[in-house]
């Protein structure tokens, strides 16, 4: 019974009057941590460095994109090495297509690069990212031509030149006589 009358100190009873008391004013400076600063303080800080981690990450986007076709030159090289030497529709249109992708890509560099532009527009940041995407597409495309060269499609060798020289005129004519 000594217990039911006491009550518990965790313990807090709704039903009991609210005191009229008035409530003591809490200081805001006297509540702050002994780390903690102005939130505009914060603001800055974590601005300043999602822009940092920002760049960042477009610069290692960027890295993605500059190897990508490197992914490739291994697929492309072994479908070259793969096809036959002579040229038929097939073989044709394969090397075709992959001398073609490369060119396009070339073709369309600004447009890969044009999503991790900067504030103001500009992927010049990412002008070496770009050299080596054009390089590697470039490599692709130089399979294609020496497979189209292995077909004998391309003017490479001396007697693909021929009719261009033009015959020496002799300086000197000598006959042989035959009797019989």
């Amino acid at each position: 019974d000594k217990m039911a009358a006491k009550p518990l100190k965790w313990r807090f009873d709704l039903t009991a009057p609210s005191s009229d008391e008035p409530k003591p004013k809490i200081d805001a400076d006297k509540l702050k941590a002994p780390g903690d600063v102005a939130i505009s303080a914060v603001d800055a800080r974590t601005s300043k460095a999602e822009a940092t981690n920002q760049r960042e990450l477009k610069m290692k986007k960027g890295w993605e994109a500059a190897v990508a076709p490197a992914n490739q030159l291994f697929m492309l090289g072994l479908m070259a090495w793969m096809i036959p030497h002579q040229a038929s529709l097939i073989s044709l249109s394969i090397v075709i297509v992959t001398f073609m992708g490369p060119f396009k890509a070339v073709a369309s560099v600004n447009s890969v690069f044009a999503g991790l532009a900067d504030e103001n527009g500009s992927t010049s940041y990412l002008l070496h990212y770009k050299i080596i995407y054009i390089l590697l597409n470039l490599v692709g495309c130089a399979i294609g031509l020496w497979k189209l060269s292995k077909f004998g499609l391309l003017p490479i060798t001396q007697a693909d030149w021929i009719s261009w020289y033009s015959v020496p005129e002799p300086l000197q004519m000598s006959q042989g006589v035959s009797t019989m």
